[in-house]
């Protein structure tokens, strides 16, 4: 864990899905564009694994208590966020006949519903002018034929994204 400094100037960067791909690239861009950089990952990489952030925390998209314990946490180490970057996200391709409840549950949960519940815990510390990014997939916007749970979660994500947009206006949130 990093120390507690609510005084900094240095804007906060908070990534979901740092521990890997394009969420570990993006952490590694903002620290060396001078971004304190906060890291979510399901599990805790080894210590060792982590320089490209300043903290990582545990962050399951699947469970509730998770999401609010991590925006607590973070809430309680920065007194606000400039940039909140969501790029977590499942899939576990299967047709429609061949459905296994569990894999669908998990890409809705993790895709959709944990992006939502996230994006509400941390709204109250959002700075003014700060932005919020969700890292979608073409799936999106074009479907994905032997990937339906997987397409309606991403459909359903450009839609909060879209409708949020329209929320935040007032508050300058981008």
């Amino acid at each position: 864990m990093f120390r507690k400094n609510k005084e900094t100037p240095q804007k906060v960067a908070v990534v979901s899905g740092a521990s890997g791909g394009i969420g570990r690239a993006l952490c590694l861009q903002l620290r060396q564009r001078g971004y304190r950089v906060i890291g979510l990952s399901r599990q805790n990489a080894p210590a060792a694994d982590t320089a490209y952030v300043d903290c990582m925390l545990a962050c399951d998209l699947t469970d509730s208590h998770s999401i609010n314990e991590t925006a607590r946490t973070i809430g309680q180490t920065s007194a606000s966020v400039d940039l909140f970057i969501f790029c977590a996200g499942v899939i576990s391709p299967q047709s429609v006949a061949t459905l296994e409840h569990a894999p669908v549950i998990e890409q809705i949960q993790t895709n959709l519903l944990g992006v939502m519940l996230l994006t509400n815990a941390i709204l109250p510390i959002m700075a003014k002018d700060s932005h919020i990014i969700y890292a979608n997939s073409m799936a999106g916007i074009f479907p994905l034929a032997g990937s339906s749970a997987y397409t309606a979660s991403k459909f359903g994500l450009r839609g909060f994204a879209l409708a949020l947009e329209q929320e935040l206006k007032p508050r300058h949130i981008r």
